[in-house]
């Protein structure tokens, strides 16, 4: 379970790191669920692909920050 924390904080702090406000991070982690289970073997330049049609055009997931959050997310 610490682990888990852990990666939750991690995560967050990428977001807000890559220029995501802490008041938008609920609706991007909404948007960037739906983007994750809309297919077991979707990429994370598949899911930028999404969330830039929903609006996130300035965020760019890398590929460290798109594993941290299919594991926050139970996604693995």
């Amino acid at each position: 379970m610490k682990r888990d924390f852990a990666n939750t904080e991690h995560l967050l702090q990428r977001l807000q790191e890559m220029g995501i406000e802490s008041n938008q991070i609920p609706g991007f982690m909404k948007d960037l669920a739906n983007s994750l289970f809309l297919d077991s073997a979707t990429t994370y330049s598949q899911v930028n692909k999404r969330l830039h049609s929903l609006g996130w055009n300035e965020i760019e997931l890398d590929y460290r920050t798109f594993e941290l959050a299919r594991e926050c997310l139970g996604k693995e």
